[in-house]
């Protein structure tokens, strides 16, 4: 009876940092990163001229697409796309071309392979120094980059460029997947009120009414939410944030609850007080990274924390200094599974180099924080880079189906294991006894199932696993010719433990004296071996009366031809037409190796001339 696992929850699908599209990371002042071929990345130049607020996309291979500070938009040949100046109009009251610290994000167009979403944060005003009361900090707009046009490189589309979607924000926006299959939210947050909006992006579009969360506000300065930086945990269900703020003031950093089902932002923790620069998760989501004043001093030092405890005063007091003094820019976790900080020299705006964090999941100094794995020229590349690009999230395919398979495996009774194999081309397993692999050994008979999934394309196979006994052999004898009791896949006669040569047919015919058993092999795989069967009374009179008493093998054959008789035999090899071409006395090896391939006619005769066997040769 074959047993079918419906029930097929499960969580933790592939994460977002590690994907190809993150590869390539354009960035500030000129700068980039390369992660295809070298760990840590090589540095390259862009077009990029901003600080901070970038952001770029690789194709599924890892080979840059094209790369954004908000306002503008670059091919993958640092060239300015057609269309691609302009994606927000610059007012009067603005001070600079300016967007905040993570003020641009790419995000695919659901369905489609080659159109992405360029999101830009504009700042109405140098939000830095912008005097109290101005709420109308940042607009949200997008615009749509088309791969498939400008011969490959993308242009914009004027169609979708430039469209208005929200205002009065703070400077950071994040992308995070859903729950739902092609299902990405963007995540915003009110420049004054402690209020996030997550719109929701599926195949049909960007829908224009968010979800808002209005969450307790535990920065009490008015500036607490000015100019900020968000994370998602890998399992995107866990939002870090941390604000600048003006100087000292509005400076913190704060856990939520992020529901990537719903869109909802709950449970604001405050962590502390002073770290309100940048922040990083772990690959394992353990662990929190993030860089702040240190007092006394005041200086930037590198903190770590451990977010696996469910107690936020644990978590606070989990805090444990990685580096002091540290600069504070910007961290982002890589597709090498390391975390990368910007960092300068302790003189502003020169010096500027990278940091990393090689073992972040690793808690305390185990981490393996280490200076200056990449240092920026004095001369060629410009130096006042600030921050890293946003990163880049793909949504979960479209589930259509669930494949659902039963398969009937036996394990035989002389079998120590059997391997169970998932189907290929899946990047993820989860087997009933929390195994990851493709391939699982098991031991004992029951029913094992596994999940193969590709993001959101799932298929189940359940392997009933169970003992099928074999039908013992037993030899039997009807004069000279031994046989089984039952039918079998296969056979081999063996006298007295070693196997004899071409007797592999389910009847044999003894020729001598001697200890017969035989091996089979069933239908389902499974072997057996009789019980030796003892021949004592053969003589030559009566091999003579037996009548088949001359194993002549391998027939077909190519080289080499084998005679066994009990007594000595003469063999002649001919022709059809009888011409005589071979002969040999006492015959137990023909060589026809110089023969042609083709029919001969095989005659063994006795040391007295009698008859003892005649049959067609084939020679391939």
């Amino acid at each position: 009876m074959l047993t079918t696992i419906c029930c097929c929850s499960f969580t933790g699908l592939h994460a977002q940092w590690d994907i190809k599209e993150n590869n390539v990371w354009a960035f500030g002042s000129g700068s980039g990163l390369d992660f295809n071929t070298s760990s840590p990345p090589a540095l390259f130049q862009t077009a990029v001229t901003n600080q901070e607020g970038y952001a770029s996309v690789c194709d599924t291979s890892g080979q840059l697409l094209f790369y954004t500070q908000g306002r503008e938009v670059w091919n993958r040949n640092h060239q300015m796309m057609p269309n691609g100046s302009d994606l927000f109009p610059i007012l009067s009251t603005r001070l600079a071309p300016y967007s905040g610290p993570q003020g641009a994000l790419i995000v695919p167009v659901i369905g489609t392979t080659d159109r992405y979403y360029v999101f830009s944060l504009e700042a109405t005003s140098n939000h830095r120094f912008q005097a109290n009361g101005d709420s109308a900090v940042s607009r949200l707009w997008y615009s749509v980059v088309d791969m498939s046009l400008n011969g490959g490189l993308g242009d914009v589309d004027p169609a979708g460029k430039t469209t208005l979607i929200d205002s009065a924000l703070s400077g950071n926006m994040i992308a995070v997947r859903g729950d739902a299959c092609n299902t990405i939210w963007v995540l915003v947050h009110h420049t004054q009120d402690p209020v996030f909006k997550a719109y929701r992006i599926t195949a049909t579009g960007i829908d224009p009414q968010p979800v808002v969360s209005s969450t307790a506000r535990l920065i009490a300065h008015e500036q607490a939410y000015r100019e900020s930086n968000m994370r998602i945990s890998p399992d995107n269900r866990t939002l870090a944030r941390c604000s600048r703020g003006i100087g000292i003031n509005g400076i913190g950093l704060e856990l939520y609850d992020f529901d990537p089902a719903t869109g909802v932002v709950s449970n604001a923790r405050l962590i502390d007080e002073r770290l309100g620069t940048t922040v990083a998760f772990s690959p394992d989501g353990s662990k929190l990274y993030a860089v702040g004043l240190h007092w006394p001093g005041p200086y930037y030092a590198l903190f770590q924390f451990d977010v696996s405890l469910t107690n936020t005063s644990d978590i606070r007091d989990s805090r444990i200094t990685i580096d002091s003094p540290s600069q504070w820019l910007d961290l982002r976790l890589a597709p090498d599974g390391k975390i990368y900080h910007i960092c300068h020299d302790g003189t502003p705006m020169v010096g500027r180099q990278i940091n990393c964090i090689n073992d972040p999941n690793q808690s305390g100094l185990a981490c393996n924080y280490t200076k200056n794995v990449i240092q920026f020229p004095t001369t060629g590349l410009p130096m006042m880079t600030q921050r890293f690009p946003n990163e880049y999230v793909r949504a979960m395919a479209a589930q259509d189906t669930i494949a659902i398979k039963s398969l009937d495996t036996v394990v035989c009774p002389d079998a120590a294991q059997i391997a169970l194999e998932a189907p290929p081309g899946y990047t993820h397993y989860d087997w009933n006894d929390g195994a990851t692999s493709a391939n699982r050994t098991v031991t004992q008979p029951g029913t094992y199932w596994v999940q193969s999934y590709n993001l959101c394309d799932l298929r189940i196979d359940t392997f009933v696993v169970g003992h099928r006994s074999i039908v013992p052999a037993v030899i039997t004898a009807n004069g000279y010719m031994l046989t089984t009791t039952h039918p079998y896949s296969t056979y081999q006669w063996y006298r007295g433990g070693t196997r004899i040569d071409g007797a592999t047919n389910a009847t044999y015919t003894v020729i001598m004296n001697g200890n017969y058993t035989v091996k089979v092999t069933d239908n389902n795989g499974c072997t057996d071996s009789s019980a030796v069967y003892p021949v004592t009374n053969v003589s030559v009179h009566e091999l003579q009366r037996a009548g088949n008493a001359v194993y002549i093998y391998p027939n077909p054959a190519r080289t080499m031809v084998h005679i066994a008789a009990s007594v000595p035999v003469h063999v002649s090899v001919s022709s059809l037409d009888g011409k005589v071409l071979l002969q040999q006395h006492n015959a137990k090896d023909i060589d026809i190796a110089m023969l042609p391939p083709g029919v001969y006619l095989l005659t063994v005769v006795d040391e007295h001339g009698r008859l003892r066997q005649m049959e067609k040769l084939i020679k391939e």
